[in-house]
């Protein structure tokens, strides 16, 4: 089985189909299903950290692509959280709730190598950054 996943990612990692998203480094994330709050998620810098990755969860993750350019502000990543309501599908009827809220990472983003394991870089979720050492550890309203 190990040699077939090896194949597997041998031939993905050769067809990045993500390339408008990326910086040339094939920078994914795994998540573990079974977690919350930022916990168990890292950033793997190729196809073969992220098949060890998911090995040691078991198998039981989400692997998705790395946006290696994000939008910035003040050189941190940011996520807008908000709130919507679909209540038909035919015809599509979306309420949408009026406030909003971001959140931010304390640390400047960085795709060095060091930086990846940094989950004040890369993760704004609050349970994450509220003990972030020089950051506000916080979201804006807006």
């Amino acid at each position: 089985l190990r040699s077939q996943l090896d194949e597997i990612m041998a031939a993905l990692s050769s067809h990045d189909i993500h390339s408008h998203a990326s910086a040339g480094r094939g920078v994914w994330i795994v998540k573990p299903t079974n977690a919350s709050c930022g916990r168990g998620i890292t950033v793997e810098a190729s196809i073969s950290d992220v098949a060890t990755a998911v090995a040691q969860l078991d198998h039981l993750a989400i692997v998705q692509k790395y946006i290696e350019r994000p939008l910035l502000v003040q050189r941190r990543k940011f996520d807008i959280r908000l709130w919507v309501l679909v209540t038909s599908t035919v015809p599509l009827v979306v309420w949408g709730f009026s406030e909003c809220y971001l959140r931010f990472s304390s640390q400047a983003f960085s795709l060095e190598s060091g930086a990846l394991a940094d989950r004040m870089v890369h993760l704004c979720n609050y349970s994450v950054q509220k003990d972030a050492e020089g950051g506000e550890g916080g979201a804006a309203s807006a």
